[in-house]
């Protein structure tokens, strides 16, 4: 496990990893940003997943600690990679999850039920 002041990594052999990394944002985040915060999302996603020369496989939303959060799958490769955003007053938490593309990760089923909000 990696822990820095923004940051918490667990990672299994070099494929398998779950990873909170936390951002400032300039701005207090409300509810009714969810909508203009997915369009962004998106747009940002999709120029990763370019980027890793994958495919944005899956957008939805999802409920992480009793908030609605924006939810991406990109696969690339041989890989998965699920990215879930989670945004509480000014904090952004992307949680991060990369696993062999085509199977499930329980250790991602595992962050996204046991995620809190302190």
């Amino acid at each position: 496990m990696l822990r820095s002041s923004t940051k918490v990594t667990a990672q299994s052999g070099t494929v398998d990893l779950v990873s909170v990394h936390t951002y400032r944002l300039t701005k207090t985040y409300t509810p009714d940003l969810y909508v203009a915060s997915g369009r962004e999302l998106g747009r940002t996603v999709t120029q990763l997943a370019k980027q890793l020369k994958g495919v944005v496989a899956h957008a939805h939303t999802v409920t992480v600690a009793a908030t609605d959060s924006h939810s991406y799958r990109i696969d690339y490769g041989a890989m998965s990679e699920e990215l879930t955003f989670v945004f509480r007053d000014r904090t952004e938490f992307e949680l991060v999850c990369r696993f062999p593309k085509g199977t499930t990760s329980s250790a991602c089923t595992e962050l996204l039920t046991s995620f809190t909000l302190v």
